[in-house]
């Protein structure tokens, strides 16, 4: 059987694109690829080449000099390196050279003014203006301001060690109007200096003493002050005390004797007053039994069974203790 076409229709079929050009293919180079090494060595034969021409061009001299030196075998060539001995053997001879022209050689300290010393190498027959112009340049020195002298002998210009009689380290002194106004500059600067430190002293000294015033008188303010505290503490300790006796019943009484000796003693109201005044006379080395205790306020003898309350005693009561051998009539009647 013949199979039936299909009901559904399908996506319309795109039109056809024209073919797009094609690019041209590049041909690689078909000799192998170089070294870094080999490109450096062409540079540096390059670049040598146009250093040839350049001096060649602007230095033909020089070209010429060059050429003849690469012509030269090698070991025609100026030893550079090779060899100590011969640097040695030259530095001999130009030692040599030196003593023969110029004399041996000696160390000469030239000492200025104010103390300084320079050491210098000076050879026996050179010219001492040579020694004269190096100083000068080196302190800075007008040449026809300055004087060298030696043993109070002034050296010349012409003058060599040798022709004057410098032998090796000796002294040169050197002045100078120039040094000399130098030195007084430094000597003035010096006792300046001096007196500043002198009054920076003073003033340190007398900021000193201030602050150790101060640091005594705020010694004695604290002292003062902890002194007051203590007094007010124990004055407050005292009342606080004294309240709380008066609270629990207690009385402070003061007893004076013939010596105005005085005692303080809290006794409790309630109880008789006979062992306080066994007490009492035990402290000031009395006998009780010739002893008497008399109120001051009211002259009213107090006898062993008394109390505070019966006698009708205040805070701080004073009590006088006497000797019954010491009362006379007039006494008597007096309390009376």
């Amino acid at each position: 059987e013949q199979a039936e076409p299909s009901t559904l229709a399908g996506p319309p079929a795109l039109p056809e694109l024209p073919d797009a050009p094609q690019r041209p293919q590049l041909e690689l180079p078909s000799q192998p690829p170089r070294r870094l090494k080999d490109i450096v060595k062409e540079l540096r034969h390059v670049w040598k080449e146009h250093k040839h021409e350049q001096l060649a061009r602007y230095e033909p001299r020089r070209a010429r000099e060059l050429e003849g030196m690469k012509q030269q075998h090698r070991g025609e060539r100026e030893p550079s390196k090779a060899g100590s001995l011969d640097d040695e053997r030259q530095a001999e001879l130009k030692e040599e050279l030196q003593t023969a022209k110029y004399g041996e050689a000696i160390q000469l300290l030239v000492r200025d003014v104010m103390g300084r010393e320079l050491t210098l190498k000076f050879r026996s027959r050179k010219r001492l203006n040579v020694l004269m112009h190096s100083i000068c340049h080196r302190l800075a020195l007008q040449l026809n301001e300055t004087a060298f002298i030696h043993e109070d002998r002034e050296i010349l210009a012409d003058d060599t060690p040798e022709s004057f009689g410098l032998e090796d380290q000796d002294i040169i002194e050197l002045k100078s109007m120039q040094l000399e106004k130098e030195q007084m500059e430094a000597l003035r600067h010096q006792e300046k200096q001096a007196r500043r430190d002198m009054v920076a002293a003073k003033e340190a000294q007398a900021e000193l003493e201030k602050k150790e015033k101060q640091e005594e008188t705020r010694a004695v303010e604290r002292k003062e002050r902890d002194k007051k505290r203590m007094a007010w503490e124990k004055k407050l300790k005292a009342v606080k005390d004294k309240a709380d006796r008066e609270k629990n019943g207690y009385i402070d009484l003061q007893f004076l004797d013939l010596s105005e000796q005085l005692l303080h003693i809290s006794v409790k109201r309630s109880i008789w007053l006979g062992g306080t005044m066994n007490l009492i006379c035990k402290r000031l080395e009395l006998p009780a039994l010739q002893t008497c205790f008399f109120i001051e306020a009211t002259h009213a003898q107090i006898v062993a069974r008394d109390t505070a309350d019966s006698l009708g005693l205040d805070m701080d009561e004073i009590i006088r203790v006497k000797s019954c051998e010491n009362i006379t009539d007039e006494d008597v009647t007096e309390w009376s």
